[in-house]
């Protein structure tokens, strides 16, 4: 029996490389810190980028294999939304804001303090609070 994709990320831990990820469309994804577990895609493993298909930053800081664990999000304008810590679901998605702080497009702090996901059915968490928070998509 082969080994499952948590198996196979921390075994792969112990090699990693700076590298870059891209979309179907050929466009950059990811760049800094990767790992190549066996039999499957590189993933993010460490510091570095994540960007928008134009180019556009849109994480930026500690990863691992399902997204962001501590640092930036930014708007597609390319301005900062959120600055803070963020956790692995125990099921399907990607990692959601624990605490931190929330910022309007307009750059103004509109949250400061823990967050609170809701999980269920097969989908993204959802961030309940803040309330305005938005997709994690």
């Amino acid at each position: 029996m082969g080994l499952t994709i948590g198996e196979a990320y921390v075994l792969a831990t112990q090699y990693p490389f700076k590298g870059k990820i891209f979309y179907d469309t050929d466009e950059l994804r990811y760049a800094g810190g990767c790992v190549k577990p066996p039999n499957y895609k590189i993933m993010p493993c460490g510091i570095g980028t994540e960007y928008y298909k134009d180019g556009t930053i849109k994480k930026q800081g500690l990863f691992q294999r399902r997204g962001l664990v501590c640092g930036r999000m930014y708007y597609p304008s390319g301005n900062l939304r959120f600055e803070g810590y963020c956790l692995e679901p125990n099921g399907y998605g990607p990692t959601y804001p624990t605490s931190g702080s929330f910022y309007g497009e307009d750059g103004t702090l509109v949250y400061k303090g823990d967050f609170h996901c809701k999980f269920g059915g097969v989908g993204y968490p959802v961030v309940t609070k803040p309330a305005n928070f938005g997709s994690l998509s």
